[in-house]
């Protein structure tokens, strides 16, 4: 099935996961999905219509937000997967709170 995944990027922030799936279900039954940071990765189960998905959604304007579709090898698709799946450090969470209050002196 080499290829035969599709990225759906530029997809606005306040779009559910529902609400893509929704965008989506007119082009058949998805045997691979997951939304992350307003792209959507998946599959569908008639492999034969992924190029015609392809061009019927890209360039699709949603709430002002112009869409962008392309076929995925299947090992990129599961590079993307796997990199989603990772949780990204924030730098933020590691440094202690800084505070502008003086320290109180031990009597």
């Amino acid at each position: 099935m080499s290829g035969s995944a599709i990225q759906l990027s530029g997809l606005p922030a306040a779009l559910s996961e529902e609400q893509v799936r929704t965008l989506l279900q007119p082009f058949g039954t998805l045997t691979l999905f997951h939304l992350r940071d307003c792209r959507a990765i998946f599959r569908l189960e008639n492999v034969a219509l992924t190029d015609a998905v392809v061009g019927a959604l890209n360039g699709v304007v949603v709430a002002n937000h112009t869409l962008s579709t392309a076929r995925l090898d299947d090992s990129v698709a599961t590079a993307l997967l796997s990199e989603s799946a990772t949780p990204t450090p924030l730098a933020a969470a590691a440094a202690p709170p800084t505070s502008s209050a003086p320290t109180p002196s031990a009597p």
